[in-house]
């Protein structure tokens, strides 16, 4: 017995021995040697997890310079991540590529360039070589060089290791795209649906949500996919749904719709599983449930909608709603305390809706005093309260792209609901060019997607939105999308415009400066003997004249779809020179923008009053 206990007294001091040998080994100093010189670092030795494993990094640990994590780039980023990594010893070179992004930076420089941007580094990278292993390895900031490929990075301080997570990288068109958008959830009746693996994404300013989780498993519908034809049925008692994957038609109940946006088949990469996306809003509501996109929580919200009590001793307001104007597509009551002029809207024609803004909580007045909508062209109204706003919004949805005019009538409000050309007479496309993934020309780290769409939507809707404007103006895109070229040229078509008018900077050496207009002598299309050639000579008369840029000639250009492909008369404005130090200053000037908008403005008021009207 003596003896069993002298040998377990041996093993316990053994073990403590070896532990403080472990530590010791832990908390000794690190010889390593970087830009001719040699350390003794004593500070953090971090560790790198990808998705929560461990990536393998060897003897050669995360350092902590200058309060920068700095990882060995080759063992992070390539066997890791799975990335492409070189690195040129003479040059100190080093370039990493992963999916869509190319980062390439210099041993000893903070300059780096992704995807031929310039960026600035936190930390040089370095060669930094571990004395007493004998190894040498390139390091970069591990921030940096993470987020830049479009992976999320975290710094956990307590367990020492720099936490990296994969981006949401999904398939839903030709290629793989690193989805940074809304990630939503969707509840029915208060009940949040496991959405594990696909969350709802926004596509064009809609929710899409996954058929057979949302609609079958959680509303009890019936669902049908067929892998081949790509068609898809989802029924219950009240409608027939049948869509297309890649297709914005639709049918119900025998009825042809243009939804705002294409059924999909979306692959998550990290799961290798597809999902048939639906527009939520649409199929949801013509189920015969209610739907409700909730932006503080990101949450389609889908409820049964309940039916009135006749015998209800809620305290409505009382409304006269005997409304026999038959001029209209759609009649509104107001309450007592409310005018036409209290009334606030807003054409969201890319989903093919408008809505009618109503001061304070009008909910339970439009329960007693329901939309009145005759005829097939508006397909619902959904009645919502906005606590921000403190207003009632009336969404209708029409069946397709559809221009609308209020009116003061003898019982509230009257909206005529009809194609563009019928309600407006001067009806434009204006395109601020590029966009999403088409960032087009970059200076000091300006894009010319964002310059574009600046003066061309955010600037110009004020002007052509204006009170005063005669102008209905149509835009390819509302926010940093990338329609195709060909939905861009089909515009005009879409919404029976008369001009299509698309904005672009240019960008070569240094001293080419000015504006020019382009169009193409293929286009042959004229309104009232205005072709592309003489609307690019107006346009670039005026706008040389008003905004002092250089002038440059008008230019043929027959090879650009926009301008090829389109059914009116077409011109593609060059403003100005992001390559060129003074034109850049302007450009990206907030009064130039705004004084360029107005220019475009007024130069197309201009050219329909000289020569159109």
């Amino acid at each position: 017995m003596e003896k069993k206990k002298i040998i377990w007294i041996g093993i316990a001091i053994v073990l403590v021995l070896c532990m403080v040998r472990s530590n010791s080994i832990e908390a000794a100093e690190l010889a390593i040697r970087y830009s001719g010189e040699t350390y003794s670092y004593n500070g953090v030795r971090a560790g790198v997890t990808l998705d929560g494993n461990m990536v393998n990094i060897g003897k050669t640990p995360g350092l902590i310079v200058n309060n920068n994590c700095m990882v060995p780039a080759k063992e992070v980023f390539a066997s890791g991540l799975g990335g492409s990594y070189s690195y040129n010893s003479k040059s100190g070179k080093i370039t990493i590529k992963k999916d869509s992004a190319t980062i390439e930076m210099k041993i000893g420089s903070k300059t780096a360039y992704v995807n031929q941007k310039e960026k600035t580094l936190p930390e040089e990278p370095k060669v930094i070589t571990f004395v007493k292993e004998k190894q040498s390895k390139v390091y970069v900031p591990s921030r940096f060089v993470t987020e830049n490929l479009g992976y999320s990075y975290q710094w956990n301080s307590s367990k020492k290791m720099a936490e990296i997570k994969s981006p949401f990288t999904i398939k839903y068109a030709k290629d793989w795209v690193i989805y940074k958008g809304t990630q939503g959830n969707v509840t029915f009746d208060g009940k949040k649906i496991n959405l594990s693996g696909m969350p709802s994404i926004i596509i064009n300013n809609t929710a899409l949500l996954r058929a057979n989780t949302v609609f079958h498993s959680a509303l009890g519908a019936d669902y049908n996919y067929n892998s081949k034809t790509k068609k898809i049925i989802i029924s219950n008692a009240t409608a027939t749904i049948q869509m297309q994957v890649n297709s914005k038609k639709a049918i119900v109940n025998n009825k042809e719709y243009t939804m705002s946006t294409e059924a999909r088949l979306v692959t998550n990469k990290a799961t290798k599983k597809s999902y048939v996306m639906v527009p939520g809003e649409f199929v949801t509501t013509s189920l015969g449930y209610s739907y409700e996109w909730n932006g503080t929580i990101k949450t389609s919200v889908i409820t049964t909608i309940q039916e009135e009590d006749d015998e209800s001793e809620d305290d409505y307001e009382e409304h006269d709603t005997d409304i026999t104007d038959s001029d209209y597509q759609v009649m509104i009551s107001l309450p007592n305390n409310v005018k036409k002029s209290d009334l606030e809207d807003e054409d969201l024609y890319y989903k093919n809706q408008f809505v009618i803004a109503v001061p304070g909580n009008r909910v339970s007045f439009y329960k007693q005093n329901p939309v009145s909508i005759d005829g097939s062209i508006v397909r619902k109204c959904a009645v919502s309260y906005s606590n921000s706003e403190d207003c009632t919004n009336l969404t209708f949805t029409t069946t397709k792209l559809q221009a609308y005019k209020l009116e003061k009538a003898e019982e509230g409000v009257g909206i005529y609901v009809a194609d563009p050309k019928e309600l407006y007479d001067r009806v434009v496309v204006l395109d601020p060019g590029h966009g999403g993934k088409d960032s087009g020309a970059i200076n000091n780290s300006v894009y010319e997607k964002t310059v574009t769409f600046e003066i061309l939507y955010n600037k110009a809707k004020e002007y052509f939105n204006g009170k005063d404007s005669t102008i209905k103006a149509y835009w390819t895109r509302t926010d940093d999308s990338y329609p195709s070229l060909d939905s861009r040229s089909k515009m005009a078509d879409k919404v029976g415009a008369d001009l299509f008018i698309s904005l672009h900077m240019n960008s070569a050496g240094k001293s080419a400066s000015g504006t020019e207009v382009l169009y193409g002598s293929n286009n042959k299309n004229t309104i009232n003997g205005v072709d592309s050639k003489k609307m690019a000579s107006f346009f670039q008369e005026y706008l040389v004249e008003k905004l002092g840029l250089k002038g440059r000639k008008i230019v043929d250009r027959t090879g650009l779809y926009v301008l090829k492909h389109n059914t009116v008369p077409a011109i593609l404005i060059e403003l100005g020179f992001l390559s060129n130090p003074d034109d850049f200053a302007k450009l990206t000037d907030e009064d130039f923008q705004d004084e360029a908008a107005k220019a475009i403005y007024e130069a197309t008021e201009l050219l329909y009053d000289t020569y159109i009207e």
